[in-house]
């Protein structure tokens, strides 16, 4: 309730992550002391506000990502049904109004046979998409390459 501030959470799934961003300013009140009702306190008018998403706001997905990363991820917003493509350390640009949010599937692209990109970003109808990916596996010769998702 800072006036200022979105919230950001993230977690890992097994093959990527999730961002959630939240504006929860001026949603409600908490305070840690009692008032007396005869006060009258003005609440602070609901704002937008922007921040930024990056893919390194996930921790460890260095760690899930695996041999084929080179650093760049597809970055999926469930709300928009938008695509981007962003190295680890570049951001997009949010902004939202009060109790407005966006869901945001942080996905490794990896890279096969040197020419293939590839980012599993999971079940684009579900908040958390890349929640849904059980495992990628890749069977490549000189000539193919096969990929095949477990979801």
């Amino acid at each position: 309730m800072d006036g200022k501030s979105l919230l950001k959470i993230w977690n890992l799934n097994k093959l990527g992550g999730v961002i959630g961003v939240f504006n929860c300013q001026g949603s409600g009140s908490w305070s840690c002391k009692e008032r007396n009702p005869s006060e009258h306190v003005l609440e602070p008018k609901p704002s937008v506000l922007s921040s930024s998403v990056k893919p390194v706001d996930v921790e460890f997905l260095q760690e899930v990502a695996g041999e084929n990363w080179a650093g760049n991820c597809a970055v999926y917003a469930f709300k928009a049904g938008t695509l981007s493509r962003l190295t680890i350390n570049r951001s997009i640009e949010v902004t939202f109004g009060v109790l407005h949010c966006e869901i945001y599937t942080i996905s490794p692209i990896r890279v096969y046979n040197q020419t293939i990109h590839f980012a599993p970003i999971g079940l684009v109808d579900m908040y958390n998409s890349g929640g849904a990916i059980e495992a990628l596996n890749c069977s490549e010769d000189s000539s193919t390459c096969k990929l095949q998702i477990i979801v």
